[in-house]
């Protein structure tokens, strides 16, 4: 259900229908899904007209990442945490929204970093050419 109201440009009714997913799935310990829901329900966040609460997209893709890896999907954490640094570039410039922004790429080069420990060395050089252009950012 969620994935048909994100397609008709529901986001906030597709994320009640995410966050009811991930419960059931969280209660079966059933980690990758689990992981998915959280990932849609940030995709969710982001696209909500309020705009959404940041911190609560950041914590979903945070916990996205480290229950696919506590699901053995290194892969799929890659792409939550790539998916994350993208969300993160587009936000505000100005006052404090601008800490917040360096912040949350800082936090997101620090993922990127402990990621590519996960990957391939081919993977790892990506993950780490990221974090570098994440850093060169909040400059």
């Amino acid at each position: 259900m969620g994935a048909h109201a994100c397609c008709l440009c529901a986001p906030s009714a597709a994320l009640s229908y995410y966050k009811s997913a991930a419960s059931e799935f969280k209660g079966d310990k059933a980690w990758r899904h689990y992981a998915g829901t959280l990932e849609m329900a940030a995709l969710c966040l982001y696209f909500t007209e309020g705009g959404g609460s940041r911190r609560d997209m950041e914590d979903s893709l945070e916990k996205a990442t480290a229950h696919f890896l506590r699901g053995s999907s290194a892969r799929h954490a890659s792409k939550a945490t790539l998916l994350q640094i993208d969300l993160l570039k587009r936000p505000p410039t100005k006052g404090s929204k601008a800490d917040a922004l360096r912040a949350g790429l800082r936090e997101a080069a620090a993922g990127l970093v402990a990621q590519s420990t996960h990957e391939s060395h081919l993977m790892a050089a990506l993950l780490l050419e990221q974090s570098a252009l994440c850093y060169r950012t909040m400059k």
